[in-house]
């Protein structure tokens, strides 16, 4: 065997059909890691989308009834309600933050929790419409988390969308860009609701005594 210059070449063989396979192995183990992930990714972009965009029809609605602060928590209370699908997102966007965990474990920190404020800021509600003080200070305490967490959404937003692919990137960019649009089926639902919810008092204008 040691006069043979050849002998080695069967084990060689054996060694380089082991590389790869092994290598081989990796790569499928590699796209199917990305793969989950993007799946992940994009059912968690879709809820946060979501989340945005009844934030800002609600912020738009406020500002054109000009609701007072007791008639905002009830105007965002009725728009939980009207929406559907809020009950379902919080278990629904929690477990997908759980399986990205095992994926990307920075990335599921930061995405955590997010999910859980709508119905977190309901209860909350729940509790102060009774009281017209409580009511009043929990309605600028929402406006002022709306005004920190909108950026935040919008920024988490962006980067699940990068992530996601280039052509999701540019679609959600051009999604973040529009202006908010009050949905057709609630402008009876508005009408009505507008008829029995009084105005906030406009201040006076400068000079007047």
């Amino acid at each position: 065997m040691s006069g043979d210059p050849y002998a080695w070449l069967p084990l060689l063989y054996v060694l380089a059909g082991g590389v790869l396979t092994l290598g081989g192995d990796i790569s499928r183990e590699v796209l199917r890691r990305r793969r989950e992930a993007r799946i992940l990714v994009g059912r968690l972009l879709a809820d946060l989308i979501d989340l945005r965009d009844r934030d800002r029809v609600t912020r738009l609605l406020i500002v054109q009834l000009q609701a007072a602060p007791r008639d905002q928590i009830v105007l965002r209370q009725v728009m939980d309600a009207v929406i559907p699908g809020l009950e379902a997102l919080a278990p629904r966007y929690d477990q997908a933050v759980t399986q990205l965990a095992g994926l990307n474990p920075l990335l599921a920190v930061r995405l955590r929790g997010h999910g859980s404020f709508p119905q977190t800021f309901s209860q909350l509600r729940a509790m102060a419409i009774g009281d017209q003080t409580a009511a009043g200070a929990w309605a600028q305490i929402e406006a002022l988390l709306d005004r920190v967490r909108g950026p935040r959404l919008e920024e988490l937003i962006g980067e699940l969308a990068r992530r996601h692919g280039w052509l999701t990137a540019f679609k959600v960019r051009r999604r973040l860009a529009e202006d908010p649009v009050v949905p057709p089926e609630f402008t009876e639902l508005l009408s009505v609701v507008s008829q029995h919810m009084p105005r906030q008092p406009q201040p006076p204008a400068a000079g007047t005594p």
